[in-house]
């Protein structure tokens, strides 16, 4: 958990640096995201679920459980084809990041976001800290982040055109 506060304090200082143009500001906001998806893809025994998601995989992959109603099939999926629980991780990690920089990009200035980052770092019950631990969680949330702004620019039926 040390970590933890050291990486958001360290994060949240890096975002009080001013930038003068978008591109700046995007750099910025890549280098914050990838010192967060190091910590987050190659993180061991963190949470308490991390057991639970493991022993999951692990059944899919080396004893062949078959998808149930308990958890969403499209998680079940990912299982199957990825080929190690650590991929599973990565993945989770980037798109968790990559969701994060769009979330920033999209709708908050390049001066407030120190403030984003501060609060996605310490609101309770939607802090890096939740989406790391709670996978399908966190996968679910990136996706929903990301269609925001499809949804926002009403171009969702593009989505299914291309």
């Amino acid at each position: 958990m040390d970590i933890y506060f050291i990486l958001s304090i360290f994060i949240v200082l890096i975002n009080l640096l001013p930038v003068k143009n978008k591109r700046q500001y995007s750099v910025r906001l890549l280098f914050s995201l990838f010192i967060l998806f190091i910590y987050g893809a190659f993180r061991v025994d963190y949470g308490l679920d991390y057991p639970a998601y493991e022993n999951y995989f692990n059944g899919v992959k080396l004893y062949g459980i078959e998808a149930d109603e308990r958890l969403e099939v499209g998680y079940y999926f990912l299982n199957k084809i990825l080929p190690s629980y650590r991929s599973l991780l990565i993945i989770q990690t980037l798109l968790l990041c990559s969701a994060y920089f769009y979330l920033f990009k999209w709708y908050i200035p390049s001066k407030w976001a120190w403030l984003g980052f501060l609060l996605l770092f310490l609101n309770g019950q939607f802090t890096i800290f939740f989406m790391f631990t709670a996978i399908r969680n966190g996968i679910a949330i990136s996706i929903f982040i990301l269609s925001t702004y499809f949804i926002y620019q009403r171009k969702s039926h593009q989505l299914m055109i291309t």
